[in-house]
């Protein structure tokens, strides 16, 4: 696929969040990482709160001799150590919520490496663990690709 290259994407979302999450007074994220962090971490070993940037694939919205159309899909994981949320769903969504807020404001960027904005999708439900909850954001980009 030239002329684009999902890696150039991922590392400027890796630099949003941390911006926005681990720098000044009101930082509150203690590891930002990719796909390969949060595939390859033990859940005992997880280090919360922490933001993964997660690639989902492109998919072909069109395609000719000439040119192709792709839609990618990105998602923002929130992992936060959950020892009550069991047995107290309110108190979690009290202390994801604000992270969830503040991380959607990527939602209308063009970041390196995309060729229009990112936009807020549906994402997956959260997922509950006993020690650990993750929390998904999915925004959208598209792009335009014509042969050299």
């Amino acid at each position: 696929m030239s002329g684009w290259d999902y890696s150039d994407t991922e590392a400027a979302m890796v630099a949003w969040v941390q911006a926005r999450t681990q720098v000044g007074p009101d930082a509150w994220c203690r590891k930002v990482g990719t796909r390969m962090e949060i595939g390859s971490v033990a859940e005992e070993m997880q280090v919360t709160p922490a933001v993964y940037v997660v690639y989902g694939n492109p998919v072909v919205k069109a395609a000719d001799d000439d040119s192709y159309a792709l839609h990618h899909r990105w998602f923002l994981v929130l992992a936060l150590a959950t020892p009550a949320a069991q047995r107290d769903a309110s108190a979690m969504a009290r202390l994801a919520g604000p992270k969830l807020a503040q991380l959607a404001n990527l939602h209308g960027k063009t970041l390196t490496g995309c060729r229009s904005p990112l936009r807020l999708a549906t994402p997956a439900p959260p997922l509950h663990m006993p020690k650990f909850s993750y929390y998904a954001l999915a925004f959208t980009c598209e792009s335009n690709h014509c042969n050299d």
